[in-house]
């Protein structure tokens, strides 16, 4: 969330949906039960990034307008973007955030949501691990550990990929879970949307939306 009317995804979770079919949960943390503060509010729009590439999965980003604002609360609450080309420097320490699979015999999703730490890599390193099977672009960041174990998976696609800044407390939206292969394999981190390639056009389309 990244306004009270407004949701920052990855595109290939929405495309081909439409707005009546999505409906957005804020709040939550175990989805087995209704946690009080949740709310759940029906998209109005959903708006993809025009330069979105179902192929390269290059531009991965879209943008849900809810029908109606959340309320903030102690459990709501709007992360921050970063601005227009921020880099995310290699070693910086982010986390990531959802309900996917876990990494495991039996592949089944948490009913409360999970936190890991990861550590940030460079464009080149990115490549170097990953760019024999897939070219990782100036949208893109990883993000992960070498010796694996620690990764988003299955159902995190979407999530995601935030900073805290120490002294202020404050979370920073970097990237959006989109592709990867595997889960928590060595030498294989995964891959997120870069939300400052994206920024003005969030910042534009919610104004002119």
């Amino acid at each position: 969330m990244i306004d009270e009317q407004w949701i920052l995804t990855a595109a290939h979770c929405v495309r081909g949906s439409r707005p009546s079919q999505v409906y957005v949960t804020s709040g939550a943390h175990d989805i087995s039960r209704r946690d009080e503060g949740a709310q759940t509010i029906q998209a109005q729009s959903i708006i993809i990034h025009p330069q979105y590439n179902t192929r390269s999965l290059t531009n991965d980003f879209a943008l849900i307008r809810l029908s109606s604002p959340v309320t903030y609360n102690d459990k709501v609450s709007p992360v921050c973007l970063p601005a227009a080309g921020a880099s995310l420097p290699a070693d910086t320490e982010t986390i990531a955030t959802g309900w996917g699979i876990s990494n495991d015999d039996t592949g089944e999703s948490p009913n409360e949501l999970q936190e890991v730490d990861l550590t940030a890599f460079s464009d080149s390193t990115c490549n170097n691990l990953l760019g024999s099977r897939e070219f990782i672009d100036s949208t893109m960041v990883c993000a992960g550990e070498l010796v694996g174990g620690k990764d988003t998976c299955n159902g995190d696609s979407g999530g995601p990929l935030v900073t805290k800044d120490a002294s202020s407390g404050v979370y920073t939206i970097m990237g959006i879970v989109s592709w990867g292969y595997g889960c928590a394999q060595a030498n294989l981190p995964g891959v997120y949307a870069e939300v400052s390639s994206a920024s003005t056009w969030i910042q534009q389309t919610m104004s002119s939306n």
